[in-house]
């Protein structure tokens, strides 16, 4: 296998997200240039298309019905549908001010899933109608970032600074949040196999692992834990660890050597 890299047209660009759709041909968005760029990988061809509002810092990627482009405008604070066929990109403002939406995701029904990491909602447009709506998420700033939909239209997402795995049904409406078992893990990308597991990862340089939350454990119980995976765990080396449980050892250790110390001074103090 060959590594190959592809210089994009225009400098300092800021690639960020990315998206490949049916017919193999590659969209990004260009976050420095205000641009979403396209990649023809079968002929090395690069075509940009500049966004219509100035400096929006297009982020989030994916390919939505009828393979058209949509992305998110971090700093525009809107949505953005390019189709491919015509070049041109409509934008649709965010109910929320300065949200900063970020990651984006379609679900089965065609419509538009986002996170608003600045207003800690989780936006939706509707593809059909046309009109977008929001959910507050329940812990406070959570900062959500990654975002995912299941076989059941179910919305998953990671509270970046909530150190927590969400799960919103549209249809109850319902939020379900779960903890992670690693202090200030700091959840990233999020992703659901076919078994309707949910991976995510933990970018903290202590964290450094990869998590996991069983589908059926999550169904089961608001209590339900997402498991923190270590590379060492995750090929077999290690069972997985909880770095809570070390800072609560260690703590218990340094209480009861200040408790050991304050009785043998109060004994001494006695026996002058």
């Amino acid at each position: 296998k060959t590594f190959r890299r592809f210089q994009i047209p225009t400098n300092d660009s800021g690639p960020y997200g990315i998206a490949v759709d049916s017919s193999g041909i590659v969209w990004f968005t260009e976050r420095n240039a205000n641009k979403v760029g396209k990649l023809d990988p079968s002929t090395s061809k690069f075509k940009e298309y500049p966004v219509p509002t100035t400096n929006s810092q297009p982020a989030g990627i994916t390919i939505g019905k009828n393979s058209m482009i949509w992305f998110t405008e971090a700093t525009g604070n809107k949505i953005g549908m390019l189709d491919p066929a015509t070049g041109g990109i409509t934008e649709y403002e965010i109910l929320t001010k300065f949200a900063n939406p970020s990651r984006v995701v379609i679900d089965n029904d065609g419509n538009i899933w986002f996170t608003e990491q600045s207003s800690n909602k989780l936006g939706m447009f509707n593809v059909s109608t046309k009109k977008l709506n929001n959910a507050i998420i329940p812990t406070p700033a959570s900062v959500p970032t990654g975002i995912a939909v299941d076989k059941n239209n179910i919305v998953w997402f990671t509270e970046n600074r909530g150190n927590k795995i969400g799960r919103f049904d549209p249809q109850i409406p319902l939020f379900t949040e779960y903890e992670i078992q690693t202090q200030r893990s700091l959840p990233m990308g999020i992703t659901i196999d076919g078994n309707g597991t949910v991976w995510f990862t933990e970018v903290d340089r202590d964290a450094n692992k990869v998590g996991m939350l069983k589908a059926d454990a999550a169904a089961g119980s608001q209590k339900s834990v997402a498991r923190s995976l270590s590379p060492q765990a995750l090929s077999g080396g290690q069972k997985p660890e909880v770095r809570g449980n070390i800072f609560k050892i260690i703590a218990g250790i340094i209480f009861i050597s200040i408790a050991v110390i304050i009785l043998y001074l109060a004994r001494r103090g006695r026996g002058k």
